[in-house]
């Protein structure tokens, strides 16, 4: 059974509670007609026994832990889970970080058509898109969906419909023939494994990681909630697990020019990772990643040193511009036992920007290094001739 912190307790009752009211409290609808599922399509149900695939283990009685009734999900379910949340109707739920599911970017889940798109447009579809955007042409494919169509489908999803969102879709609308329409060239996938998992009751909670990082960097790690619901489930909340890895004494809140207030964090690179993996510095604001730090390589593995320390973590306007630029300094041993007092100091300079975009300064950093025997932030600024 699970061993879980008192601040992931404490958030997963929080989410837990607000699960128990909105399913007393929530409005009931219709369940509409569901056609027949094509064979590609994931169920939304755990595989009973009589069907042709592996029985489900049988459960581990679960055990009370602080108040909280949680069971931790055998492989075979996570598997299904896995396979669920990355099937073409529900991927997109994970790329947006919510705690409520009326605050879901409806843009983002909807981008690629979220599986139900209606396929290619009729003449008639065109010509009403084409009237509604006032367009002269279409340039690239084009999504339709109606409001009945996409409120099915919320209401499938997240127990909501349009209406209920804080979020709008940013679709063209055709008020004559209630259809949304979306020009969409691209796609916005990208992959994900759900790792593990906990059941209480009919909730679950699940930890999905984003496999599209450079293996230097830490992974991103999701936390998702999910309801069961009849024989599908809802999606009660999707947040960035934050506090995993991040080393407290060099993680801070700060004003970043027009994006007001964010987290600057620093991660430990994963236990399970490269020996050779850098720090990892991220900006999140309101939960949500807003850019991770390039590192000093590409995929940030320094295979001529092993990470021990961030020392400092700097921001101010090194350059003139009015915008705020960032300087750390981290410490590095030549060997996987080398100890903080044996490690050798390297500096990295940050340019921001009026994007708040921190760019990695590259030959400033290495001529930087380079020159000074003690680095600190003060004898950084002092080879860059800045006064503080």
């Amino acid at each position: 059974m699970r061993k879980l912190s008192s601040t992931h307790l404490y958030v997963t009752s929080l989410l837990l509670a607000a699960v128990v009211l909105l399913s007393a409290c929530g409005k009931e609808a219709a369940t509409p007609d569901v056609p027949e599922a094509d064979t590609d399509v994931v169920s939304e149900q755990l595989p009973e026994p009589e069907e042709e695939v592996a029985a489900e283990p049988e459960r581990e009685e679960p055990e009370e832990m602080d108040g909280d009734m949680l069971r931790e999900l055998t492989p075979e379910e996570v598997a299904f889970f896995d396979e669920y949340l990355t099937s073409p109707g529900n991927w997109g739920f994970l790329l947006t970080t919510f705690d409520a599911p009326e605050k879901i970017d409806l843009n983002t889940v909807f981008y690629g058509g979220a599986g139900i798109s209606g396929g290619e447009l009729t003449q008639e579809q065109a010509e009403d898109f084409l009237s509604a955007a006032d367009f002269p042409e279409i340039y690239t494919d084009v999504l339709h969906l109606t409001t009945p169509e996409i409120n099915d489908f919320l209401m499938e999803k997240t127990g909501l419909t349009l209406s209920d969102m804080e979020n709008k879709l940013e679709w063209v609308y055709s008020e004559k023939t209630d259809t949304w329409y979306s020009q969409a060239g691209d796609t916005n996938w990208r992959p994900f494994q759900c790792t593990d998992g906990l059941e209480s009751g009919d909730v679950y909670i699940l930890h999905v990681k984003a496999m599209d990082a450079d293996p230097g960097y830490r992974s991103e790690v999701y936390e998702v909630i999910l309801e069961k619901n009849g024989d599908g489930y809802r999606f009660v909340s999707n947040l960035l697990m934050t506090e995993e890895g991040k080393i407290p004494d060099q993680s801070f809140d700060v004003v970043l020019d027009d994006m007001g207030e964010v987290t600057f964090a620093s991660y430990v690179p994963d236990a399970d990772g490269d020996p050779h993996a850098d720090v990892t510095f991220r900006i999140i604001q309101d939960g949500m990643l807003y850019m991770t730090l390039r590192g000093v390589t590409f995929d940030n593995i320094r295979e001529d040193r092993y990470f021990l320390s961030v020392d400092a973590v700097s921001f101010l306007d090194i350059d003139g511009d009015g915008y705020l630029d960032l300087i750390t300094i981290a410490s590095y041993g030549s060997t996987p036992d080398t100890t903080l007092a044996d490690g050798f100091r390297e500096a990295r300079i940050y340019t921001g920007n009026e994007w708040a975009y921190l760019s990695y300064e590259e030959e400033m950093t290495e001529a930087a290094n380079s020159a000074l025997a003690e680095i600190t932030v003060e004898s950084v600024l002092g080879f860059l001739g800045v006064e503080r």
